[in-house]
C-alpha cells in the first residue's frame, strides 16, 4: 500500500522456521508462507538465510524452537533457489556473516570497510539478537549487499562509515545530522 522502494526482511523467515508451533518438515510449509508474503512486493527484498542458533538454547531459546540442521539445510536450500529465480531478490548469508562474526573477523563487502577483533562481539549475551555494534554491522552489510545488486544504487547513495553510524545511534541523532556528519 505504501509504494516502497526497498523491503528489508532480514530476519522475517527466521520465525517461519524456530519456535515451537510446528515441529520437522512443517517448518518449511511456514518457510513457503513466508516466501509467498515476500513475493507480493515488486520491489527488491532483502532476505536473510537462516542460521544455526542452537548456541542460545538455554539462554534464550529452548530445544524444541530450534529447527533440526537438515531442516535448516533443507530451507537455506530452497532459500538460495528462490533468490535465484527471482530478480530483486537479494539473499544476506547470514549463517556465514554469524560464523565469521564467531572468528572476530568481519566478512566480505563489496564497499564496506569492516572492522576487525578489536571491535568486539556482534551478539548480545543470550547469543541470538545482535549488540548495538551487531546491528550496525548488519545494517552495513543489508546496505552492501544491496548496493552490490540493486542497478543505480550504489555506495555514494550510502552511509557506509559504520562509526558514524553507530556513534548517530548511541546519540539518537536525526537523519539530517547523521547526513551532515558522513559528508
Amino acid at each position: 500500500e505504501k509504494d516502497p522502494t526497498l523491503v528489508v526482511a532480514v530476519d522475517f523467515l527466521f520465525w517461519m522456521l524456530y519456535g515451537s508451533r510446528v515441529q520437522g518438515v512443517q517448518r518449511l510449509v511456514r518457510l513457503e508462507q513466508g516466501l509467498a508474503l515476500l513475493e507480493r512486493f515488486p520491489c527488491p527484498v532483502v532476505v536473510g538465510e537462516i542460521p544455526d542458533m542452537r548456541a542460545a538454547v538455554g539462554l534464550m531459546l529452548r530445544a524444541r524452537q530450534v529447527p533440526e540442521p537438515r531442516i535448516l539445510a533443507l530451507a537455506n536450500g530452497r532459500l538460495r533457489a528462490w533468490a535465484a529465480a527471482q530478480p530483486g531478490r537479494i539473499l544476506l548469508p547470514l549463517p556465514a556473516i554469524l560464523a565469521q562474526a564467531g572468528t572476530g573477523e568481519p566478512p566480505p563487502a563489496a564497499f564496506l570497510d569492516l572492522p576487525g577483533p578489536e571491535a568486539g562481539p556482534w551478539l548480545q549475551e543470550d547469543h541470538l539478537h545482535p549488540n548495538l555494534h551487531g546491528l550496525t554491522l548488519l545494517g552495513g552489510l543489508v546496505l552492501d549487499y544491496s548496493a552490490a545488486q540493486i542497478p543505480g544504487l550504489g555506495p555514494e547513495d550510502l552511509i557506509l562509515d559504520l562509526e558514524v553510524v553507530e556513534h548517530a545511534l548511541r546519540e539518537g541523532w536525526s537523519r539530517s545530522e547523521i547526513l551532515e556528519l558522513a559528508r
